[in-house]
């Protein structure tokens, strides 16, 4: 853990830890909350995206990255990407929020919105980058099956 914190150091701060009193009157003990909201890309997926791309080889940074979100992540990755001089491409659904489309953008990334889901994104990849997905070395990570289907993300080094 110390290694990882260590390599993200420069594109994540110190998120601040309040005390909430009105949920600690509510539930009899302190409660305590960690603001991840304020980390610049406005989550904690960004510790994530970030050691995972600076933990890429020079090979696959070359090739850029692509993920699958639904907005936090693809938000994060965008931003990471960015700051490090990787290029992205981020695959949203056509239910995205605009606010997180918008800021994924503005990081630099490439979006491409298609389909109901993020999963559904990738599997129906358009064909203007269908090469780069055949070629990407994906790595899924926090993947669950639910009642709603299958949900989570995807980073893939190009």
């Amino acid at each position: 853990m110390e290694h990882a914190r260590s390599r993200i150091a420069g594109l994540v701060d110190t998120s601040p830890v309040v005390r909430s009193p009105q949920l600690s009157r509510h539930l009899g003990c302190d409660v305590w909350l960690k603001l991840e909201n304020l980390q610049p890309p406005g989550s904690f997926k960004v510790r994530g995206a970030a050691s995972k791309l600076l933990a890429l080889s020079a090979r696959q940074r070359a090739r850029g990255v692509i993920a699958s979100s639904a907005g936090n992540h693809g938000a994060a990755v965008a931003y990471v990407a960015r700051h490090i001089g990787i290029p992205a491409t981020i695959c949203v659904p056509e239910t995205v929020d605009p606010v997180k489309l918008r800021a994924i953008r503005e990081y630099g990334a490439e979006a491409i919105v298609h389909g109901a889901r993020p999963l559904m994104t990738l599997s129906r990849f358009p064909e203007t980058s269908k090469e780069r997905m055949d070629s990407a070395m994906c790595t899924r990570s926090t993947i669950r099956r639910s009642s709603r289907g299958v949900t989570g993300q995807v980073s893939c080094p190009n």
